[in-house]
C-alpha cells in the first residue's frame, strides 16, 4: 500500500460538526500503510492516495504559537465529513488542527467497487498519522472515535 501527498489550494466542501474528546496519543510513524513526506502549511487542503483512494486532510489551522503544541487530528462519525473550521471545543488547542475525510466521505473518493471496511477506516487515520510525521493526538466521533 502506498500513499502519495498532493497539495491543493481551496477549503474543500466538506461541512458539518464534530464533537469529542481526545482519544490518546498516536505516533506519526510509518505503520505498514504507508506514508507521504510532503507537509501542508498554512489553511488548506492536502490529498493523500491511499489504496488508490484519494483522502483529503484539510488543514484548518496552524498551530497558535509556531512550532509549540502537537498536531490534533480529528475524525469524524459514519456517514459524517469533517468540519470547515476548528470547532468550539478544540479553538484553544496549542498546536496545529487537521481534519480527516475517510474514504468514502466529504471531498475524499470512493473506492472502485464502493465499499469499504472498518480497516480500511483505521488504515486511512494511519495515512494522515504517518503524514503529520510528528506525534499527534487524536480526537473522534462515532466511528472516528473508534480509531
Amino acid at each position: 500500500m502506498t500513499a502519495t501527498p498532493e497539495t491543493g489550494s481551496g477549503t474543500g466542501t466538506a461541512s458539518g460538526t464534530a464533537s469529542g474528546t481526545a482519544s490518546g496519543t498516536a505516533s506519526g510513524s510509518d505503520t505498514g500503510t504507508g506514508s507521504g513526506t510532503a507537509s501542508a502549511t498554512g489553511a488548506g487542503l492536502t490529498l493523500l492516495t491511499h489504496n488508490q483512494v484519494r483522502l483529503a486532510l484539510h488543514h484548518l489551522r496552524p498551530a497558535l504559537t509556531p512550532g509549540v503544541g502537537r498536531p490534533l487530528l480529528i475524525l469524524h462519525g459514519l456517514g459524517e465529513t469533517s468540519p470547515s473550521a476548528v470547532p468550539e471545543w478544540a479553538t484553544a488547542w496549542p498546536g496545529a488542527v487537521y481534519a480527516l475525510d475517510f474514504t468514502g466521505h466529504g471531498a475524499s473518493t470512493v473506492p472502485a467497487g464502493g465499499g469499504y471496511s472498518a480497516e480500511i477506516l483505521l488504515a486511512d487515520a494511519d495515512v494522515a498519522l504517518a503524514h503529520l510525521t510528528t506525534q499527534a493526538v487524536e480526537a473522534g466521533a462515532g466511528a472516528g472515535a473508534a480509531t
